[in-house]
Parts: C-alpha cells; sequence; structure tokens
C-alpha cells in the first residue's frame, strides 16, 4: 500500500457518511446521482442532500460496471466532486463524465468544461490565454532542448509547477541556472513530484515554468450558481506561499475584481468555479488558476466589516447581501442552484 493508498483509507474511515450510498424520499421530486470520489470530498452532496431530503445514490465511476451503474435509474442528474490527485483518477473523471454528457444526455455538476479544467494548469492557462483572459507570464514546454534556452529571454527567479496539484503542492521556487537546468532535466527525466500525491504520479514530459512575481496580493474569487464571493489568500511568512497557508484577509474585494470574476465565469459558463486572482504592486490583475471545486477551512467565504455575505449582480451593479450562504463546504448551495437549473420548480423543493 503506497502512501496515497493509506491517506484514501484514512479519508474513508474518516468520513462519516461513507457507508450512505443511497437515500430515498418518496417525496422528494428529485432523484440524482452523486459520483464517488476516493478522497471522500463527495461526502458533502451527500450530507446535503440528506438535509435537503433529496434522493440519491452514490455511484463509483471507476468501477468496471460504471456504465450499468450510471444506467440503473432514471437520474435527473449528476453531482460531482473531480479528483485531480492521480493522473489516473482525472483521466476517469475526464472520459466517464463525458459519456455521461453526451450518451445519457444527463445535466452534470459542475458542467463538463468546468470539470476537464480542473487540476490541468496547462488546460487552464491555454483556456485563459485564448479567451485573452490576463495570466502571468508561463511558458509550457514538451521538448528538453527548447526549456533549456528559457533563461535567454527570461529571467530568474522563476517558478516551476506540475499539471496537478493543489494548495501549493507541486510548486518549485528556481533562484539560480545550476538549480533551473537540474529541474528541467527532472520534468524530462523522473518528473517532478506533487507533493502528498503517490510517488508513482510523477509530472513528466513538459515543463511547466512561470514567471516570479514577488509581493503580490492573492485573492480568491469565487462564483456558485449567481452568487459572488471573494477574499484575500495571506501569504506564509516561511515559504511565502498563499496556496495551502488556509490564512485570510476579510477585505473587501474590488469592483475590478468582481468584475473580472463575472467576465471569466460568463465566458466559460461556469457556475461552480473559484478563480484564482493575482495583484501585484501596480494594481495589474492576473488570473492565476481555475478550479471547479475548492477547499473551504471555514464557515464563509466573504466577509465584509464583520458581516458575511455574498455579492449579486443586478443590472450590471453589484449588490452586498447579508447572510450564511455557502454552507456545509458550499454543498447545498451547489445543489439547491443545479436542480433548479434542472427545470422543475422552486416549490416542489421546497
Amino acid at each position: 500500500m503506497d502512501l496515497t493508498d493509506r491517506d484514501i483509507k484514512k479519508r474513508e474511515e474518516l468520513n462519516d457518511v461513507h457507508d450512505q450510498k443511497s437515500y430515498r424520499n418518496p417525496e422528494s421530486p428529485y432523484l440524482v446521482g452523486i459520483i464517488n470520489d476516493v478522497h471522500q470530498y463527495h461526502r458533502f452532496f451527500v450530507k446535503a442532500a440528506l438535509e435537503m431530503k433529496i434522493s440519491f445514490d452514490v455511484i463509483d465511476i471507476h468501477r468496471n460496471d460504471w456504465w450499468d451503474k450510471l444506467r440503473a435509474e432514471d437520474y435527473d442528474g449528476f453531482l460531482i466532486w473531480p479528483n485531480g490527485m492521480r493522473e489516473s483518477l482525472k483521466s476517469a473523471y475526464d472520459s466517464r463524465v463525458k459519456m455521461i454528457v453526451d450518451y445519457l444526455k444527463k445535466p452534470v455538476y459542475p458542467d463538463y468544461l468546468s470539470i476537464w479544467l480542473y487540476e490541468n494548469k496547462i488546460r487552464g492557462l491555454d483556456w485563459l490565454r485564448v479567451n485573452e483572459f490576463p495570466t502571468i507570464p508561463t511558458s509550457v514546454y514538451y521538448s528538453k532542448e527548447e526549456a533549456m534556452q528559457h533563461l535567454k529571454t527570461n529571467q530568474l527567479p522563476v517558478v516551476f509547477k506540475t499539471n496537478l496539484g493543489a494548495s501549493g503542492k507541486g510548486v518549485y521556487i528556481v533562484k539560480t541556472e545550476s538549480e533551473f537546468r537540474k529541474r528541467v532535466q527532472q520534468c524530462f527525466s523522473v518528473g517532478l513530484k506533487s507533493y502528498g500525491v503517490s510517488p508513482y504520479s510523477e509530472s513528466r514530459g513538459y515543463a511547466y515554468i512561470q514567471k516570479f512575481i514577488p509581493g503580490m496580493e492573492e485573492w480568491r474569487m469565487v462564483r456558485i450558481g449567481d452568487a459572488f464571493f471573494g477574499h484575500r489568500k495571506m501569504a506564509d511568512e516561511n515559504s511565502g506561499k498563499h496556496s495551502g497557508t488556509l490564512l485570510k484577509g476579510w477585505e473587501k474585494p474590488s469592483e475590478e475584481l468582481l468584475d473580472l470574476l463575472y467576465e471569466v465565469t460568463e465566458r466559460g459558463g461556469f457556475r461552480s468555479m473559484n478563480v484564482d486572482m493575482f495583484r501585484d504592486h501596480e494594481g495589474n490583475i492576473y488570473i492565476n488558476e481555475l478550479h471547479a471545486v475548492w477547499g473551504q477551512s471555514t464557515e464563509h467565504l466573504m466577509i465584509i466589516d464583520n458581516i458575511p455575505g455574498r455579492y449579486i449582480r443586478e443590472n450590471g451593479r453589484w449588490k452586498f447581501e447579508e447572510g450564511s450562504f455557502v454552507k456545509g463546504h458550499s454543498g447545498i448551495a451547489r445543489i439547491e442552484y443545479f436542480l433548479k437549473q434542472i427545470g422543475k420548480s422552486e416549490k416542489q423543493l421546497s
């Protein structure tokens, strides 16, 4: 059993709804499929569905009989917490969720494009560039020889990143030319490790190299359905990293940040999306990464002047609404929005 398998086993033991594979409420107007996540994040959907008294089955699409399970009932749609911890798991989600959308003709949440982009930095970068959104200067090389020439037109330090890897994992800040050459060599041989995942899940065959811009603010800007949230991600004093620190600055996000979040999510049709943004000393904003799902270590995603709430957009203007809108890791908010999109009335849901 490798370290990842041990981690999965531990997560299963800690999941207090692990054995809740099915639930039926005769009065529920919906029957949804909840796709099993080996790292147990699907539990947030399970808990929310139980609280909302929505009928569901948990379905494991990594099993050999996955297609039969998906067709066993006439599901109204499928709730998915995509996995990005292993290349093999990511591949299964990308291909099999595509079958749900194209051949079962069933809606999924988050939408397929969001899932396809999730935990794939190269895809996310390409999508942002094609749609002409501002990104940090980044180069992706599939040739070692080409990657070795990077410093001829770029300066140190630089940041190497693995394609998969969240919470600051798989990030290498490189400050010397010798270390740069070492990292490039690794990229095209044994691969770079994304800390905390299986030693067999190497990122190799490419080099993802990003410009290092010191002292930037990082903002977590979130859209769930038609609600918008934002807060600062504070850097760790020792590592200098923002991701994975769980440190938050409860400040009011600027309209510029909110507008960019709106533009990205409208362009992609995203209704469950975290757009991580950087702002430099000159006020320039860059989009760092896109995440269809994300960790939530606090009860709220936005607090302004000690008041939790959300923003909604009315007639092109931002309106703040006070309240608690993302309890249970935002599980209820996601399901409420998804079920409204299925087409059955809100009156039936209540």
